[in-house]
């Protein structure tokens, strides 16, 4: 680096001399000759300088740029600025016909070229580019030599190329008959002077022990691999005008050699002439000339350094041959001829060497010549793979990455891949990420856009090169085992291996499938050396670092690239522990210092970090090998049980990696990717391999059983989603995935999936149920329908032979009327008792009925038997044993929906084979029983409650199972059961507690509104004082208000927080208040509420309650921690946060249960006494991290409801997603709400939500929903007074057009009846505004309930119907629509009865 005076001096004399040309010869008539003369040998002297520092030879950016330090940058910014400068001298100097003018002019243009855009200087200057031409053809040396070194650089732009085609063409061949005859020349004067020892540097006796092995050498700071007193003790030259051989300018050629234009030597022309033809080589047109003119003689000339010794003109040359190597016929010529025996001359280090790195790569990107480099013989390859390896230590960055990109095509071949191994690249590739200064840098530090760009394409590469490196690996052991499975079973017949010159081809899902199931006992060298350079941390902080990256096109793909390699190495099980590990981040993450790596995958895989299609299918396929890891033991296992295998449950290795995959909620992501609609072009993909992963998952006991009480099995969505692909165009997808979906559901349930009737696992039940049932039926009716069969078809005889035989009756009681198409869809069992659906279908002989003759049999219309004829419908297709259970539609429109069915379930691929083979199979013929026996069987199907063991079946009456009954079971007309409670049973009989429940619990009465007039506030919180005299509500600004809940008036005003209040609680005894705010110090809060309202301790914590039995402790929680602290001292007791286990919810609250012994805070749960996390309950859901129930048996979590005692999931209840809870008192009763977390979430979710702007009241027993309550505002927060009589809730409203926001809170009398005739007038305005949009279904459901605005709507959606139904089902409550509206009528006094 030059010095501060060197670089002070140089640029004060380049700004007198751009003065000077401003004074006297742009304003002035003075010839600019030596002026320009001067500024040649500044800008020429400091070029030297700053090549002598050994940039990267690849380099061409503005010196500026690639070194802001260097004094050529600045002294180019100088003179580049002066746009009057460089428009005389590309335009004004060059139209005079001046020999001396024109010369200087052309130098100073050929040096100021590395800062100048020459395609934007040159873009107008057709004239002054022409000269160039004309100028290169003629006769004067240095005016030839500038003006072709000037279109080297004007050439590179291919639209300039492109308008001087014809002049291009008439160049090239001319420069290269040049070239050779001064080769010719210079061959001719080396035979007449040639010394023994002055090419000692390039000699190939001595070549290896200066420059082959630089292991002894260390590098100096100008990059050069000579030690630095060499540097200092160079010799001078001899009066003989020779050095001595050991002197640094004999071996300074071999590294750096200077860059020199003037004087114009023959090495400056050859160096100008071949830096023209190097973007010319690209060219397909001049080809020809390139074989014409013998271009490959000229290259191995300059490769030859016994006979030419210029580094710098040699790199030259190599340019040249990488650009003609760009075409395959080139390529392939020059292997042929030795091309690649000339590389192993050049010597090491040298920028040459650096140049080879380019021309390996062009050599490697196409198959054909990188399969004839893989035939020669293996010290050539070795050799060459030695330069290869020795690029990737080398100082420059791009023959770093020239030379990885080499690897990335070449490493597909064997051979190559073979020597790679042995002369252990995979550490020096390995070194070239893990050196990377973007992964080494700490925090803070920053890097030019150009050093980015350059670290992360360095990163880009060497993710590429790897994967192609483990990928080949597995193609070769994949191979093998197929080898030795082969020859296991068929010895005598030749195996096929993979040739070492042959890309090798195939599938790498299909290798990686084999491998995971095989490499259980194998030992992989490759994986094994990824775990010992602890690959997996390495790459898991590339891929976080990368991610995180803003602006960055190639994220994805350097990202895919990475964890395609991990999916490589995953099928290894020790890879697989390594991946259940904790990693530690790079320092760009301060607030996270380690995370689990599954946890990183599993990030990729879901859409919120990035979202990329191939992205998420690498990250899905690492989980697969993961979570479908087969269950045979690692080796080195010492578990062994003898006499059986062990199962998947039981093995500890693979227990530990589903735990791991659990532990980091990886069952949240699978389950939101089954139902991902975009990017549409790889949903379906995405689809398949989350289902994938989820089958391998569901072999764990645990995992199984909380599966199977997901609304994923239970509401049938995941037979919705195998209907139909999200793209039409993917059906090879949607088939892998409706056939792993169907291995879940099997694995889930227990059994194979039938086909429509299959759409829940309640269907799935039933199905078993019936599939298991004995079918006996009375063969006497069968034999007495043949009978008169027979008679009907006039076999009289037939008939007579088998009544005698067969004992049968002379007549018949009844007959059976045919069956309608309907019958095998609808039940047989009407509403009102036990009748066939039919109205003629059991009639005595002679009556007449519906006809049944069979189709094709013309009978007379006086024969009565043509009313008893059975007509079966047997079809050839396989699906039409199927039942459907749409009791009440039409036969034509069940026709409809069947063949909908059959073809979206067709997709089926393990119940289509089954049964097409069923049909198809002619061994199993069709006989008379098994017809009747799936008739019966399809009876039993239609049974609501199925039971296994059945009483003989009859073709006369019609088949049902018994429903079950209890006995004493409640009246659910509220009348009778008051009736029946007084005279000898509790609550009217069975289920009457909670008839009485869903009673009262859906009638909510407004009774007070209250609202901030005078200031305008807007209400955030509720709840009621200790006493139940006050109803206490926080406002937006931070005051706490109090109301009295009889006068309805504002009693006092206390200021709490400078910001929203979000939560307030009083104790139990009403003398200390717990207050939290959206932000703001403190954040939280605990008051006194004695005498005087006073703060008694300040908290740091974003939320705070009680303890909930003896309260003496405050729990607190910030973010993902907890805190409980002291109620007396304020001090902090204990913190609750584990990093391993958080589930960073957004609105994590921790709480106490009801003993004050557990704590759940983020969705683990906490032993109070130790302070030790007891368990992690699985995550579902990002926002709600859940609360006790007031029982303490269950932990509600969302939707999803925990046994405390056995950490099992009970069950999911969809209408509580996104909602807020609160119990009643007694706690029977829970009240939900969607709460809004902040204005974007109300945008977001209470838009989206059905339930966005009412409550809903639940049955804490069995969670049945019981009532919605549309309040027709967006609800804040409500809350329950101890004796459950009043329910505050406050509401908010946005007006849209004027973005005004008001809220009130209304206060509700629970268990009343709203008098329409007592509504206040501030109600009734209040409500009117809302019933412009929705008058009619508002008017129709106040008719049904006898009430007006703001009566109960129920609104309920069809899945909560279904719930309700089977709930109510099982629990004996035979509650139905005429039930609701026997309890309606009830309301009238003027009905009471006729309801009884």
């Amino acid at each position: 680096m030059p010095s501060s005076s060197n670089q002070i001096d140089a640029l004060a004399a380049t700004a007198a001399l751009m003065e000077r040309w401003n004074r006297e010869c742009y304003q002035g008539s003075a010839t600019p000759i030596d002026i320009l003369k001067s500024l040649c040998e500044i800008v020429e002297q400091q070029t030297e300088a700053y090549f002598k520092t050994d940039p990267d030879p690849f380099d061409d950016r503005h010196p500026g740029r690639a070194d802001p330090n260097c004094t050529l940058g600045h002294v180019l910014k100088m003179i580049l600025k002066n746009d009057d400068f460089i428009r005389s001298i590309s335009h004004t100097y060059l139209s005079r016909d001046q020999s001396d003018l024109n010369v200087i002019t052309c130098r100073v243009l050929l040096n100021l070229m590395p800062g100048l855009e020459a395609s934007a200087v040159f873009k107008d200057e057709t004239s002054s580019v022409n000269k160039f031409f004309r100028w290169a053809e003629g006769r004067n040396d240095q005016l030839k030599s500038y003006s072709i070194g000037i279109l080297s650089y004007i050439m590179e732009c291919q639209e300039n190329a492109s308008v001087y085609k014809e002049q291009n063409h008439k160049l090239v061949p001319i420069l290269m008959r040049q070239l050779h005859s001064i080769i010719d020349e210079r061959k001719k004067s080396s035979s007449k002077t040639n010394r023994p020892f002055s090419q000692f540097a390039s000699s190939s006796e001595n070549a290896g022990a200066v420059v082959m092995d630089t292991g002894d050498i260390q590098t100096n700071t100008h990059g050069s691999a000579l030690p630095d007193h060499v540097l200092a003790d160079s010799t001078s030259k001899g009066a003989g005008g020779e050095f001595s051989n050991s002197s640094w300018q004999e071996m300074e050629p071999l590294y750096i050699q200077s860059y020199q234009i003037y004087p114009v030597t023959p090495e400056v022309q050859q160096r100008l002439i071949l830096s023209y033809l190097t973007p010319m080589g690209e060219y397909q047109e001049l080809l020809p000339e390139v074989f014409q003119n013998r271009a490959m003689d000229i290259v191995f000339h300059y490769l030859d350094y016994q006979k030419n010794c210029d580094v710098r003109l040699g790199f030259a040359a190599v340019r040249y041959l990488a650009s003609l190597l760009c075409h395959k016929k080139f390529g392939i010529e020059f292997i042929n001829n030795g091309g690649l025996g000339k590389f192993l001359s050049v010597p090491r280090p040298s920028l040459a060497a650096t140049g080879l790195s380019l021309s390996l790569y062009y050599l490697a990107f196409f198959e054909d010549t990188m399969e004839r480099v893989c035939m020669q013989s293996t010290e050539l390859l070795t050799e060459l793979l030695n330069i290869i390896l020795w690029l990737l230590e080398c100082s420059h960055q791009s023959g770093r990455m020239h030379a990885v990109m080499f690897l990335s095509n070449a490493l597909a071949f064997k051979a190559v891949l073979t020597i790679f191994d042995e002369m252990d690249g995979l550490r020096k590739l390995y070194n070239v990420l893990s050196t990377s200064q973007l992964l080494n840098c700490e925090a803070g530090t920053e890097f030019t856009d150009d050093q980015m760009y350059v670290f992360r394409q360095g990163i880009r590469h060497v993710a590429f090169a790897l994967k192609k490196y483990y990928e080949s690996h597995a193609c070769i052991m994949a191979d093998t085992i197929r080898q030795s499975v082969v020859a296991h079973h068929d010895r005598d017949s030749p195996s096929a291996e993979l040739s070492p010159y042959k890309i090798m081809k195939s599938s790498v899902a299909e290798d990686l499938a084999l491998l995971l199931e095989c490499m259980q006992k194998k030992y992989w060298k490759p994986a094994i050396l990824f775990k010992n350079l602890n690959g997996v941390e390495l790459f898991l902080k590339a891929i976080t670092l990368i991610a995180d990256m803003p602006a960055y096109n190639g994220k994805a793909e350097s990202v895919r690239w990475l964890l395609d390699t991990l999916a490589v190495c995953s099928v290894y099980p020790q890879i697989q522990l390594e991946l259940c590990k904790t990693v530690d981040l790079p320092d760009h993450f301060p607030d996270r210092l380690s995370s689990p790596a599954i946890s990183i995958i599993l990030a990729m895989a879901d859409t919120d970090i990035l979202c990329d299609a191939e992205v998420q299918k690498s990250a899905l396929n690492i989980i697969i090998n993961l979570v479908c890891a087969p269950s045979d033991k690692p080796p080195g296992s010492s578990v062994h049980r003898r006499g059986r295998s062990n199962s998947a449950t039981q093995s500890p290795f693979l227990q530990s990696l589903w735990d791991a995959f659990r532990q980091n909620n990886g069952i949240m992501v699978l389950l939101k990717l089954l139902g991902i609609q975009a990017p549409l072009t790889g949903a379906d993909a995405i689809r398949a391999l989350a289902c994938q992963a989820l089958v391998g998952l569901s072999r764990s006991d645990g995992m199984c059983q909380i599966m199977s009480k997901l609304p994923l099995f239970n509401n049938g969505q995941l037979q919705v989603l195998m209907k139909e692909p999200v793209l039409q165009d993917k059906r090879y997808e949607q088939l892998k995935f409706c056939k792993y979906a169907s291995q879940l559901i099997e694995q889930v349930c227990g059994r194979p999936q039938n086909l429509a009737t299959d759409t829940s696992l309640e269907h799935i039940r039933k199905a078993e149920v019936v599939a298991q049932t004995k079918i006996i039926y009375k063969e006497k009716e069968l034999l007495q329908l043949i009978h008169d069969h027979l008679q009907q078809k006039g076999l009289d005889k037939a008939a007579a032979a088998l009544q005698k035989e067969a004992n049968l009756p002379v007549k018949s009681c009844l007959v059976v009327a045919p069956p309608t198409t309907s019958q095998f869809f609808e039940s047989p069992v009407s509403q009102h008792g036990l009748q066939l659906s039919s109205p003629g279908a059991m009639k005595p002989i002679g009556t007449p009925g519906t006809p049944g003759s069979s189709a094709g049999t013309s009978l007379s219309k006086s024969t009565p038997i043509s009313q008893s004829s059975l007509r079966f419908h047997i079809k050839s297709s396989p699906f039409t044993s199927q039942i459907y259970d749409s009791p009440r539609v039409s036969g034509s429109a069940k026709h409809l929906r069947a063949k909908q069915d059959i073809r979206s379930l067709s997709c089926n691929i393990s119940a289509k084979k089954t049964t097409l083979s069923a049909v198809t199979d002619p061994s199993e013929s069709m006989n008379l029983d098994k017809i009747i026996t799936s008739y019966f069987r399809k009876q039993h199907a239609l049974c609501k409650n199925p039971v296994v063991t059945c009483p003989p079946f009859s073709l006369y009456e019609p088949h049902v199972c018994p429903e079950p009954a209890r006995k004493n079971v409640a009246p659910a007309n509220l009348t009778a059961r008051v009736l029946k409670h007084q005279a000898h049973q509790n609550y009217g009989g069975y289920d009457g507690v909670a008839m009485n429940r869903k009673y009262k619990y859906s009638r909510f009465k407004p009774i007070k509104t209250y609202k901030d007039v005078e200031k305008g506030s807007l209400y955030t919180c509720c709840t009621f004082s200790a006493c139940e005299q006050w109803l206490m509500l926080g406002t937006d600004s931070g005051d706490l208000k109090l109301y009295n809940v009889q006068a309805g008036e504002e009693a006092e005003t206390y200021n709490c927080h400078n910001s929203a209040i979000t939560h307030a609680e009083p104790s139990q005894d009403g003398l200390l208040l717990l207050t939290s705010s959206a932000w703001g110090i403190p954040q939280s809060a605990l008051w006194s509420m004695d005498n005087f309202f006073d703060q008694k301790t300040g908290f740091e914590v974003q939320y705070m309650e009680f303890s909930k039995s003896v309260q003496d402790r405050i729990v607190g929680t910030s973010e993902s921690k907890a805190y409980i602290y002291d109620v007396a001292t304020g001090d902090t007791i204990m913190t609750l946060y584990d990093e391993n286990k958080a589930n960073n919810y957004i609105r994590n609250q921790a709480t106490f249960n009801c003993t004050d012994d557990l704590i759940l805070s983020d969705g683990v749960l906490w032993d109070v006494m130790s302070g030790k996390a007891v368990h992690k309950f699985d995550k579902f859901n990002p926002s709600v991290s859940g609360l006790f129930h007031p029982l303490g048996l269950e932990v509600i979590i969302n939707s999803e409801i925990w046994d405390l005692r056995t950490f099992k999931l009970l069950h999911t209840v969809p209408a509580l997603n996104q909602c807020q809870i609160k119990f009643s008192h007694d706690s029977s009763v829970l009240y939900g709400a969607v709460i809004p977390f902040d204005d974007e979430e109300e945008d977001g979710i209470n838009r989206r939500n059905l339930y966005g702007s009412s409550f809903r009241t639940f049955d804490a027993r069995n969670y049945n929903c019981l009532a919605t309550i549309d309040a027709k505002r967006s609800i804040s927060d409500l809350c329950t007074d101890k004796f459950d009589i009043l329910l505050a809730v406050v509401e908010s409203h946005k007006d849209t057009d004027t973005l005004v926001e008001d809220s009130q809170c209304r206060l509700y009398e629970i268990g009343a009846i709203k008098d329409a005739e007592g509504m206040t007038q501030e109600e009734d305005d209040d409500e009117g505004e809302h019933d412009d949009d929705d008058d009619d279904e508002d008017d129709e459901v106040e008719d049904d309930m006898g009430g007006s605005d703001g009566e109960i709507i129920d609104i309920v959606d069809e899945v909560d119907a279904d719930d309700d139904e089977t709930d109510d089902a099982e629990n004996g409550n035979s509650s139905t629509d005429d039930d609701e509206e026997f309890e309606n009528i009830f309301i009238n006094a003027s009905d009471l009865s006729d309801s009884d």
